[in-house]
This record gives structure tokens, sequence and C-alpha cells, in this order.
């Protein structure tokens, strides 16, 4: 979650750079996951979720316009995906009981 997050700045500046957009299909020319929408040129829609944490704004939301408004809730799936996949890895293994799985005979 931690890396996709973080992805946006390195797309940003990756993008900067002439030519690197036009290498890659139009259904991926963007972040993974749009967190930080200041300076972002379009406009989103109405968050899920929104919150200021030190003076930066960080929304869950999607695109209008661009290339990721064709797929109008690739940031919201993005997120929910990437939570399933979290929660789906990150276990107490203090927890489990293995007596239940393990059958010795």
């Amino acid at each position: 979650m931690g890396a996709a997050a973080k992805e946006q700045r390195q797309f940003e500046e990756l993008a900067k750079d002439s030519g690197f957009l036009e290498q890659l299909p139009p259904s991926q020319r963007h972040p993974v996951m749009r967190l930080r929408w200041a300076g972002f040129a379009r406009d989103h829609q109405e968050p899920v979720v929104a919150l200021t944490y030190r003076g930066v704004y960080y929304a869950l939301a999607d695109e209008i316009q661009g290339a990721a408004a064709k797929q109008p809730t690739w940031n919201r799936d993005a997120f929910s995906l990437l939570l399933l996949l979290m929660t789906q890895s990150d276990v107490d293994v203090t927890k489990i009981n293995y007596q239940q799985y393990l059958q010795v005979r």
C-alpha cells in the first residue's frame, strides 16, 4: 500500500520527461493511485474520504477527465484492491491455532 501511495510522486516526475507518457498505453497514463490533488490540473469527483495531514490535502477520489476518467472508479478500485491484499497478507501468526489445521497421525 505504501509503495503504491508513494508512486504518484515518481510518476509525476517521469511524466515531465518528454516522451515518457507516449511510451505508455493511454489507459496507463496515470499513477496507480492518486491521493494528492493539490496542483493537479484536472478536477476530481467528490472524494470518498479526504483529510489534511501536516498541511497536505489527501483525497480518495477519481478523475473527471483525462486517461483515468475513462475508467471512472480506477482510484477507488486500486485502493480497495491494495487494502484487500494488505489484509490478506497481514496476519498475526501468534493468533493462529495451528492444531486446527494440522492433523498428526
